[in-house]
C-alpha cells in the first residue's frame, strides 16, 4: 500500500479501537483504563512526527504489540491483512465507478440537450420548405393553361422551375418565413396575469401536434415565436427545447403555449 493509504488506516484503526473502548456515557471501561491512556500518551507523542506508519509500526503496536497472526487488532479477530488490502481495492474500485456513472449520467444529459436543440433547428427547416413551397406553388397552379400553339410556357414547367428556384437561390433557412403562411394566425403570448411575453404564430400544420418530442396537450397550442418581449420570463412547462425561459428565443423557435393565454391578432 501507499504511505497514504497506511497512514489512513492506522489512524482510523487506533481510533476505531478508542471508541470501542468507551462506554455510552463517553467513560472509559475500566479493564483496558490503563491501555487506552498509553494509547492516548503514544498518539499525543507521535501527532508531529512526520513517520511512515503502517500495522507494524503505530500506536497500538507500541503499547500491545505486534499482531497476531490472522487478526487484526481493533479490525476484528478473523480479518487478516490481506482481508483488508482486499477490501481496500474493492472500495477504491467502486468509487472510481461512481465516478465513471456520474460522468455517463453527464454526458448523457448533455446529448439530450444537443439532440434536442438540433430537432429544434430541424423543425425549423421544414416549417419554412413547407410554408415555401406552399405559397409558391399555391401561385403557380391557380395560373391559367396556356392555349395550343402560343408561346408561353407550359404550367407544369413553371412548376418544376419554381421548386428548383426555392432551392437554388438559398432562399430556405433553417427558421420558418418571416411571414407565415395566413393559415398561420398571429398571436401575442401572455402569462396567466396578461403580461406580454413575445409575438409570434399559431403552427396548424401537420406538425402542430408535436413540439420537442412532446404531445401538444388539450387546451395547448404550438407556437412559433417571432419577437422576444420578456426574454427574462419563465417558458410554460420547461424545459422546452433546452430552454428555460424566452432568453432561448430570441431568434426565433418553437415551443408549448396554453390557448388561454394567447391574444389573437
Amino acid at each position: 500500500m501507499m504511505q497514504e493509504e497506511n497512514s489512513e488506516i492506522s489512524l482510523s484503526r487506533v481510533d476505531t479501537w478508542l471508541e470501542a473502548h468507551k462506554q455510552k456515557d463517553g467513560k472509559v471501561l475500566e479493564r483496558v483504563k490503563e491501555k487506552y491512556e498509553n494509547v492516548l500518551a503514544a498518539k499525543e507523542r507521535n501527532k508531529n512526527k512526520r513517520t511512515f506508519k503502517d500495522f507494524d509500526n503505530d500506536e497500538l503496536v507500541e503499547v500491545f504489540g505486534k499482531d497476531k497472526k490472522g487478526r487484526v487488532r481493533a479490525m476484528g479477530s478473523n480479518i487478516s491483512r490481506k482481508k483488508l488490502t482486499h477490501l481496500g481495492v474493492a472500495k477504491s474500485k467502486l468509487e472510481q465507478h461512481k465516478k465513471s456513472s456520474q460522468e455517463l449520467a453527464s454526458f448523457k444529459d448533455e446529448m439530450i440537450s444537443l439532440v434536442d436543440s438540433r430537432m429544434d433547428n430541424f423543425e425549423g427547416l421544414m416549417q419554412a420548405i413547407l410554408s415555401k413551397i406552399t405559397t409558391k406553388s399555391s401561385a403557380v397552379v391557380n395560373s391559367p393553361v396556356s392555349d395550343p400553339g402560343s408561346s408561353s410556357v407550359p404550367r407544369s414547367l413553371h412548376l418544376s422551375q419554381n421548386i428548383d428556384t426555392i432551392f437554388a437561390t438559398g432562399g430556405i433557412s433553417h427558421s420558418p418565413c418571416p411571414v407565415p403562411p395566413t393559415r398561420n394566425p398571429q398571436v401575442i403570448l401572455c402569462d396567466k396575469f396578461g403580461k406580454k411575453l413575445a409575438k409570434g404564430y399559431v403552427v396548424t400544420d401537420a406538425t402542430s401536434n408535436m413540439c420537442h418530442f412532446k404531445k401538444v396537450g388539450y387546451g395547448e397550442k404550438k407556437v412559433y415565436v417571432e419577437e422576444v418581449i420578456d426574454p427574462d420570463a419563465p417558458l410554460f412547462d420547461p424545459p422546452q427545447g433546452g430552454n428555460h425561459t424566452f432568453a432561448g428565443l430570441v431568434d426565433g423557435g418553437f415551443l408549448i403555449w396554453l390557448d388561454c393565454w394567447l391574444e389573437y391578432v
